[in-house]
């Protein structure tokens, strides 16, 4: 019978979370997974994949669930978001498969979030508080004492936050407030059915194809067969102010269009195939985490997107990196509870 050895508790719900409370638990610790009131649903919202992560997915014990969803991208194409002119191109097919020993691949977000909240539910280690939240913390040498939005208080031997860049485990960690992202993100899926003749070739081809431009960008990654996922960034200057931090509200077609007017032709192909966008206003997490302690402090670390920031503001890199955080965290947990701040100062030493 395993004896687990310490208790932690994981602060988030989302792919991130997870990931660290798996691959906690296979350490023997028990793992207390706070969850928000509404679970993430991030339908329509497509992920791209680095060996890094595929690797990370095996030794958590899903990669095999992902393995039919996964979709081989073949390339990665860049084109001036003025001229529409191609500035790149490189291949990811074969050669990563040669480099790597697995592909660059993408898959929809709910592909990875299913099987990896099947495993946890399934694992003996593993808690789920719903509608739970962390408020703040305080520490002593030996405990971490949690403070709960609503009421309430838990101990435990480590706290990781996953919330995602609006954390109240990282705002405490780095002293300071939630100030909105100057960038809005806009998602959506499309069906490669409805591609116009002016599509890009790359949206049938099983590349992923950027646009860049001053102030905006766009992002096109096939996800299945027959759907691709769009990502749409517009950049917000300062003197306009700009919205309070949003998580997933409803945007109509035409105000993405409007907010990438200037894109040439073939892109503009594709954003007139959206039915319906979803806005994501993050908060800025700030300059990029690392060993001064704004993703570590103690018996309380940060994870994923949380622990840092990115400089394109799409979700495909920063899940890739939260499931290596998440392998490497459990990796440095392998010990006892008296040496989690040993073991956390490695991590953050390491995770970026």
């Amino acid at each position: 019978m395993t004896v687990p050895m310490a208790d932690v508790v994981v602060s988030g719900g989302g792919i991130g979370a997870l990931a660290a409370a798996l691959s906690i638990s296979r350490q023997r610790h028990r793992v207390l997974v706070l969850e928000p009131d509404v679970p993430p649903d991030r339908t329509g919202v497509g992920l791209q994949l680095t060996p890094g992560a595929l690797r990370a997915l095996h030794h958590l014990g899903v990669g095999e669930a992902l393995r039919e969803r996964l979709v081989p991208l073949d390339g990665l194409r860049v084109h001036d978001g003025t001229t529409g002119r191609r500035l790149a191109a490189s291949r990811l097919g074969d050669a990563y498969l040669d480099w790597f020993g697995t592909p660059y691949a993408a898959a929809p977000w709910a592909a990875l979030y299913r099987p990896l909240r099947e495993a946890c539910a399934a694992s003996p280690l593993v808690r789920f508080r719903p509608g739970s939240a962390v408020a703040g913390f305080a520490q002593d040498e030996h405990r971490v004492f949690i403070r709960l939005a609503g009421g309430g208080r838990l101990e435990a031997d480590a706290l990781i936050g996953a919330e995602g860049t609006c954390s109240p485990v990282r705002r405490q960690l780095s002293g300071g407030g939630d100030p909105a992202a100057p960038w809005t993100l806009y998602q959506t899926e499309v069906d490669l059915d409805r591609l116009p003749e002016r599509a890009p070739e790359e949206a049938r081809s099983g590349a992923v194809t950027l646009w860049s431009a001053p102030g905006w960008g766009l992002s096109s990654c096939p996800v299945s067969e027959r759907r691709l996922a769009l990502t749409a960034v517009r950049s917000t200057a300062p003197e306009d102010g700009g919205p309070a931090p949003a998580l997933g509200a409803p945007v109509a077609p035409d105000r993405v269009l409007r907010e990438l007017s200037g894109a040439p032709e073939p892109a503009r192909a594709l954003l007139g195939l959206a039915r319906r966008w979803t806005a994501w206003v993050p908060c800025d997490p700030g300059p990029e985490a690392g060993p001064d302690g704004r993703c570590w402090s103690g018996r309380v670390a940060l994870t994923g997107g949380t622990a840092r920031s990115t400089e394109l503001p799409f979700p495909c890199p920063g899940t890739s990196r939260a499931l290596e955080d998440a392998l490497l965290l459990g990796d440095l947990l392998d010990c006892d509870a008296a040496d989690f701040p040993q073991a956390l100062r490695m991590y953050a030493a390491r995770h970026g």
